[in-house]
């Protein structure tokens, strides 16, 4: 059985790597979120989460943010490794369950080439 476990080698954690990826990375707009991504050199595929005051109090976004973790580590198996990617929420995503979630990161990381197929 594949490790399940989200360890912090598999998180964006500094700003600096924020903003890096910010600024130099692409960056595919989706309905729901906006997805940044950037090559790292790691052999491995990184998440951060960016969840504005925008989408509600901290109740919101932490639950928010625990949802996007989730369909991340459920699916990271499938994703091309080698990439830092960065998830920020839009308005939208407050209407999403967890499957519709989990279909529209997907189409946003294959609009972004990033689903190994």
């Amino acid at each position: 059985m594949p490790n399940r476990g989200f360890p912090k080698s598999s998180r964006v954690t500094a700003k600096k790597e924020y903003q890096s990826i910010y600024q130099t990375g692409n960056k595919v707009v989706y309905r729901c979120v906006v997805l940044y991504f950037k090559p790292n050199q790691s052999d491995r595929v990184r998440l951060g989460i960016s969840v504005s005051k925008k989408i509600g109090n901290a109740v919101v976004r932490n639950q928010q943010k625990r949802l996007l973790r989730e369909v991340f580590r459920l699916n990271r198996h499938r994703y091309r490794p080698g990439y830092d990617l960065v998830c920020v929420a839009r308005k939208p995503i407050l209407k999403l369950n967890f499957e519709q979630l989990t279909e529209q990161l997907e189409k946003a990381l294959t609009r972004a080439g990033l689903i190994n197929l």
